[in-house]
């Protein structure tokens, strides 16, 4: 997984490995990561109230480091056989995710799943 911050240090990329994990990853909403949540529901997963969804609310990403608004497109790879990762947005500011943005999410997810599959 790659996480990309786009404020911030520049050295705020971070690259973790495969089966990398911390506190959260099983259980519940409240200790699922929110890219696990749309791996395993194999869609498009949209948080931009996460108190309006039973579980979000306590969720560690929402409440130890306010990332409570998220897209997030699962992606596929070897002709869409393999659920592989997600390409996702986070924000911690409300209301700067929206649905409208969910189109473009998807589009990169497009993009990038073309990519991958030419290799």
């Amino acid at each position: 997984m790659i996480v990309l911050c786009t404020q911030g240090e520049p050295s705020a990329v971070q690259t973790y490995a495969p089966g990398a994990s911390g506190p959260k990853g099983s259980g519940d909403l409240k200790d699922q990561l929110y890219c696990q949540v749309a791996l395993t529901t194999d869609s498009t997963f949209f948080v931009d109230d996460p108190s309006a969804v039973p579980g979000l609310e306590e969720n560690e990403d929402y409440v130890k480091f306010g990332y409570g608004y998220y897209i997030g497109a699962p992606w596929r790879q070897r002709g869409g056989r393999w659920l592989t990762g997600t390409v996702a947005v986070m924000e911690k500011e409300k209301g700067k995710l929206r649905k409208e943005h969910i189109g473009i999410v998807e589009l990169f997810r497009d993009l990038f799943e073309q990519d991958v599959s030419s290799l």
